[in-house]
């Protein structure tokens, strides 16, 4: 398929999720609960593939390198790369390696696409050593702690998101870390986090739910 053209679809898609969360629980959630299925469907869009950025775009200081098919900060003020689109109901799946210091995160249902912050948006955390163990890697900072402690240190892990309607549920490298409901934020941007210490993205997929 076309480049452009696959591009467009993406985007056709995102936009007729936004709509999708005003359809009943049941028929979102036969859909998307199944974590097995995340895995399997062959649906999945790519947002990031170590090419360009084409799908975002860049807000604060951040030095991202694009190099060796990942996309990497290690310098620079905070920043984030954030969709160029808004989506309600979405899987997300994201490949990363960070290090036991990092702080980063990714960021979804943004309010804005100019401004990300942890009260107009969900992160999801990626800080192995944070001194509070609520905001550990995996964790829904300030709606949810890890269910489940996984640390991820430098090694090449991968982080799972599915939103739908209320409910939101986290995977890091299979273990679920977070499945909660809270309809504070019901769609918006998604941001990729840099903050301190290294973090590289290899693979972004997205689907439309």
């Amino acid at each position: 398929m076309n480049k452009k053209i696959f591009l467009f679809v993406i985007f056709l898609f995102a936009g007729c999720a936004i709509d999708t969360t005003t359809m009943s629980n049941d028929e979102n959630i036969a859909m998307t609960t199944n974590h097995a299925s995340l895995l399997m469907e062959p649906t999945w869009a790519v947002l990031f593939s170590g090419d360009d950025l084409e799908n975002f775009n860049e807000i604060g200081g951040a030095d991202w390198q694009l190099a060796e098919g990942s996309v990497s900060a290690v310098s620079g003020d905070p920043g984030f790369l954030v969709s160029k689109f808004a989506v309600g109901n979405f899987s997300l799946r994201a490949t990363f390696t960070a290090s036991t210091d990092t702080n980063s995160g990714i960021f979804i249902r943004c309010e804005s696409s100019e401004f990300v912050d942890a009260e107009s948006c969900y992160e999801i955390n990626i800080f192995d050593l944070n001194q509070n163990l609520a905001f550990r890697t995996g964790s829904i900072l300030r709606v949810q702690a890890p269910l489940n402690e996984v640390m991820v240190g430098s090694n090449e892990s991968i982080l799972e998101i599915q939103a739908t309607n209320n409910r939101i549920q986290v995977w890091v490298n299979g273990v679920q870390t977070a499945d909660v409901e809270d309809g504070t934020h019901i769609s918006g941007y998604i941001g990729l986090q840099y903050n301190t210490g290294p973090i590289s993205f290899s693979e972004v997929l997205f689907r439309p739910e």
